[in-house]
C-alpha cells in the first residue's frame, strides 16, 4: 500500500469512528416530542388531586362511537367514568378532612456570637 492510501484510508476509519459514537451519543434525541409530552402529561397529572384517566379515556372513545349501540355503550362509559371521578374526589376530600396538614412552628432566628468567649 502506499502512504497516500493509507492516510485516505485511516481519515476513512476516524469518520467511521466518529459516526458511530455521535449516532450512539445521540440515538435519545429522535423522538423528542413525545418525550416531552410524556413530561407534560405526568406533571399535570402529578399536580392533580383526582385521577381522571378514566374519564379522558370514555371521552376520547365516545369521539369513535359510530353505531346506536356504540354510543350507547360510550354514554354508559362516560357516566361510569364521571361517578368513579365524583368518588375519587369525595375520598379525597374524606382524607384530607380527616389528615390535616401540620402547620410548622415559626423559625426563631438568634444572633451568632461573634467569638466563643461570650457563650460561657
Amino acid at each position: 500500500m502506499k502512504n497516500g492510501q493509507k492516510l485516505i484510508f485511516a481519515v476513512l476509519g476516524v469518520v467511521l469512528l466518529a459516526s458511530f459514537l455521535a449516532a450512539v451519543l445521540t440515538r435519545g434525541w429522535g423522538n423528542y416530542r413525545e418525550r416531552m409530552r410524556i413530561l407534560r402529561t405526568a406533571s399535570a397529572r402529578a399536580s392533580s388531586l383526582v385521577d381522571t384517566r378514566e374519564l379522558d379515556t370514555a371521552q376520547q372513545l365516545s369521539q369513535i362511537a359510530v353505531t346506536h349501540s356504540e354510543i350507547d355503550y360510550a354514554q354508559q362509559a362516560q357516566e361510569l367514568a364521571d361517578r368513579s371521578v365524583d368518588a375519587a374526589f369525595e375520598v379525597a376530600l374524606r382524607d384530607a378532612d380527616d389528615n390535616p396538614r401540620r402547620r410548622r412552628p415559626k423559625r426563631v432566628n438568634l444572633p451568632l456570637a461573634s467569638s466563643p468567649t461570650k457563650l460561657r
